[in-house]
């Protein structure tokens, strides 16, 4: 009995191209032109040259003003939305905001601005309204970034988010926290800065150790590998740190000018400055605070103080919460300071964007980063996505890639990543798509507080690229369920059914089963690596030319039979690969045919893992089977039913005739 397969070289491919660098539509080469909503002049300065009067308060902008970039994002408690806003910081750690940036143009440069790739170009007559905490932009509508150039004269090199040195902070480790309640205009917030501190660290200030805190929720989620410890005790001039919190910080209003009073009790503050306690003025109170704790510690940024500044404001300037990404800083509303809350903006600090569901922003009620916020609960981790970014379950990770062919296995809850009585079974499942754009699988087992999907199989869709974009709840499954996810492959799905979930198992475990919707006998996987180097089959292998590494660019397609078309062009290298299942059990023989060379390859099961050298083809014209010995394989037995991997390499030097099996 014989199978041949017919492998040739092509020419077209209609698909897909990858190891390419997409550039952002918004970031070409160099300065860019952001689209802006308006371009309209803002008023004149007040008096009668530049920065008379009030313009006292203004500084011009230079292209050393904005040290780094970053996101503001503005949490809409009522709409349950969030507005993304651009910031210029400075060097002693002032946030002046970019009014009048498209959210749209935000997002298309989130990656760069993240990445400290990319900064603003600063316009001419642009500056700092030190009143409102902006950066004033003569002309909107020529909003540029460009890229940074590094300290040795190099670009920034494109790459991975998560690949590479990040400004976001760390997510492991130790990090130390300063808690600082804001008093402006003698307005402060309900909560006491004991309460407050303790709500953070859990240490009783206030008299009763709170028992759900930022810091052990945190400690509980990772599984002891971020640690969040008070700041450093420190002495300012009139201000002390102790245990973390800082006593009081008052703001009173003046009419001009920010006059400094200090002479209120120890641990306590009074500064007069031009800002008043009304709505729209959070962030010039921010700025405030942050110059007077600069000058108070003698520090040049408030980031010596603490990794991580969790700011609470009095009544009526803001309503819910933001933080900056990448950054240290998160603000809070009168109130706001439960763990859930507080681990959602500092979430944003380490990185994280918002968990959606639904076309929700917040819909994703299973992750901190989704809704679900109440007092001291629900107590949440994140979804597979976070997880899988945060890394902390990284040793009970698994990364499902097509070559894969058929995965089965356990998966456990989050909560059971460090049960001693199951040291295999998975945490977080990646299902790994040729695109950026992937899907992360967990178990959510039930903890106290769990709102969504409990003790069942949740899929979340994310960009591998762009963290910094929403990820999406899109399936949840019970035992016996299945999700077909279209289009995983090419046109091929991909299908992952839950055949079992047993609770009374210590630990409770869902039984899962992944492979593509037609993996055997339906054709087979060509891809094609142009302008190579080398000149023999063995070449595609190492060095720069290993085809499970190379860089350079890829074709691909499926094709129904194995063979493929002719006179695709020099100097590239293919690999066919897929999987077969005889109909009989018997001996089967192969033959192969190719121009340059061509090696084929059988696994003795379905794993690519066991594949072994059967036959190879120096040069044939097509289908010329018998031109050398080695053409053809030994008799080999297979068993009808069991699926074998197979996998066909051709380097072709000259354009002419392909490879056939």
């Amino acid at each position: 009995m014989k199978l041949r397969v017919f492998f040739f070289a092509f020419a077209s491919v209609w698909h897909s191209v990858h190891g390419l660098e997409h550039e952002s539509s918004f970031l070409r080469g160099g300065d860019v032109e952001a689209v802006m909503a308006t371009d309209a002049e803002p008023a004149a300065p007040d008096g009668d040259g530049p920065f008379q009067g009030r313009d006292l308060r203004r500084q011009l902008a230079t292209g050393a003003t904005c040290v780094t970039t970053s996101v503001k994002i503005v949490m809409d408690v009522q709409n349950k939305t969030s507005e993304d806003l651009l910031s210029c910081d400075t060097a002693n750690g002032k946030h002046y905001i970019v009014r009048g940036v498209p959210d749209t143009v935000i997002r298309a440069n989130k990656h760069g601005i993240i990445n400290d790739d990319i900064e603003l170009s600063m316009p001419e007559g642009a500056y700092l309204d030190e009143d409102t905490a902006t950066l004033v932009i003569p002309n909107p509508g020529k909003l540029k970034f460009k890229e940074k150039i590094k300290k040795d004269g190099d670009r920034v090199k494109k790459g991975l988010l998560f690949d590479r040195s990040r400004r976001s902070l760390a997510v492991t480790g130790t990090h130390s926290a300063l808690v600082v309640r804001v008093v402006a205009s003698g307005v402060a917030t309900s909560k006491s800065v004991a309460t407050l501190s303790n709500a953070v660290f859990g240490n009783g200030a206030d008299g009763t150790v709170d028992p759900v805190t930022m810091k052990g929720h945190f400690k509980t989620c990772s599984h002891g590998q971020l640690n969040i410890a008070q700041a450093t005790d420190r002495n300012g001039r009139s201000i002390q740190i102790r245990n973390g919190k800082h006593e009081r910080l008052f703001l009173l209003s003046t009419i001009n000018r920010i006059t400094h009073v200090l002479t209120l009790p120890t641990r306590a503050v009074t500064v007069t400055v031009s800002v008043a306690a009304t709505q729209g003025n959070v962030d010039a109170i921010l700025n405030a605070v942050i110059a007077e704790l600069n000058s108070q510690f003698g520090v040049t940024h408030p980031d010596s103080l603490a990794n991580l500044q969790l700011y609470f404001m009095p009544p009526g300037v803001m309503g819910g919460a933001f933080a900056f990404m990448p950054s240290g800083i998160s603000v809070y509303d009168n109130g706001w300071s439960d763990a859930s809350v507080l681990m959602h903006e500092v979430g944003h600090n380490l990185g994280m964007s918002h968990s959606s569901e639904n076309g929700e922003e917040y819909g994703d009620e299973s992750c901190i980063m989704g809704g679900g916020f109440s007092e001291d609960g629900p107590l949440l981790c994140y979804n597979s996505a976070k997880s899988w970014q945060m890394g902390w379950y990284a040793s009970r990770n698994h990364e499902y890639n097509v070559a894969d062919g058929i995965w089965n296995g356990r998966l456990i809850g989050q909560v059971d990543y460090a049960n001693g009585n199951d040291i295999t079974s998975k945490v977080v499942l990646k299902l790994n798509t040729p695109s950026s754009t992937d899907y992360y699988v967990m178990f959510n087992r039930v903890m106290s507080g769990t709102t969504e999907s409990m003790n069942q199989v949740m899929i979340t869709r994310t960009d591998e690229n762009d963290y910094w974009e929403n990820s999406n709840l899109i399936a949840k499954l019970g035992s016996g369920e299945s999700v077909s996810l279209p289009h995983f492959y090419l046109w091929e799905s991909l299908e992952l059914t839950v055949n079992n979930i047993d609770l009374d198992a210590s630990p409770a475990y869902a039984d899962v089963t992944i492979k593509l919707g037609c993996l055997y006998n339906c054709g087979a996987l060509l891809e094609t690596w142009t302008g190579i180097s080398g000149s023999t089959i063995a070449d595609l292998m190492i060095g720069t030319n290993n085809l499970d590494h190379v860089q350079t660019e890829r074709l691909d397609i499926l094709v129904g039979s194995l063979e493929a078309p002719t006179n695709v062009g020099d100097n590239y290298g293919s690999r066919m690969s897929g999987w077969l299942v005889p109909p009989v059990t018997g001996l089967y023989e192969f033959w192969i045919a190719s121009d340059d060379q061509g090696e084929f390859y059988l696994s003795s099961d379905d794993d690519p893992v066991n594949k072994a050298l059967i036959c190879k083809c120096d040069w044939a014209s097509p289908r010329w089977w018998d031109r050398a010995p080695e053409q053809k394989s030994s008799p080999i037995s297979l068993v009808a039913g069991q699926a074998y991997y197979y996998e066909v390499r051709l380097y072709a030097l000259i354009h002419y005739v392909p490879c056939q099996l």
